[in-house]
């Protein structure tokens, strides 16, 4: 990470939830018996604006879904609809559980008592939580910036990474030693070419502390 006045090492990440929605509706003609059918595209709606109802933007929780299908032609009411969806920017550990509540209430009171909804969700990434072992983890990274003459500050990243996991089976765990980068996850996504040299020596000097 770039700060201001040189590269940030991140020793607190917040958690990821995936899931799956499925609803089964009642097909029928759009035109021809239509009254007979049951629209899971339409509850799919419903769901997803519940969805996004969740979000905290005091905490920065935020619920996302994507993608989204269901049905058949476009003269059928749809009998099938579904959806995939994450839970991002849990805090702590301890947050899941109220997330996890939000989610599985999605399986519950239909618009349309005929529509079943079925919900499935995941722990993607644990919450890696700042802690004394994590900052003394840092400290040799800002021991090694010193002798390189780089500015190594600790901060706090919303985003998720496999170092989560380190944190969560008891392992110290401090990262974003990668280059930097800019767009992630898009199209635009661009790398810094001189972070690449200063990274890597940064990280080998401080694994010859260690």
């Amino acid at each position: 990470m770039k700060t201001e006045k040189g590269y940030g090492v991140v020793n607190e990440r917040r958690g990821v939830i995936l899931g799956e929605l499925d609803i089964i509706g009642v097909e029928a003609h759009a035109g021809g018996a239509y009254l007979e059918g049951h629209s899971a595209n339409k509850e799919l709606a419903h769901k997803i604006l519940k969805l996004y109802s969740f979000n905290d933007y005091d905490r920065q929780i935020y619920y996302n879904a994507a993608p989204i299908s269901g049905g058949r032609p476009n003269g059928v009411v749809s009998g099938d609809a579904h959806m995939g969806f994450c839970c991002a920017g849990l805090p702590t550990n301890e947050s899941f559980e109220e997330a996890e509540t939000n989610i599985e209430s999605l399986a519950m009171d239909n618009e349309d008592p005929v529509c079943r909804t079925t919900v499935s969700h995941r722990m993607l990434f644990p919450a890696l939580e700042k802690s004394e072992m994590g900052h003394k983890a840092y400290e040799i990274a800002a021991k090694a910036g010193e002798i390189l003459g780089i500015t190594i500050e600790e901060m706090a990243e919303p985003t998720a990474t496999d170092a989560n996991w380190f944190c969560y089976y008891g392992v110290p765990a401090v990262d974003a030693f990668g280059p930097i980068q800019f767009g992630m996850h898009t199209t635009q996504e661009k790398v810094y070419i001189p972070s690449i040299k200063e990274k890597t020596e940064l990280f080998a000097l401080m694994l010859a502390i260690m």
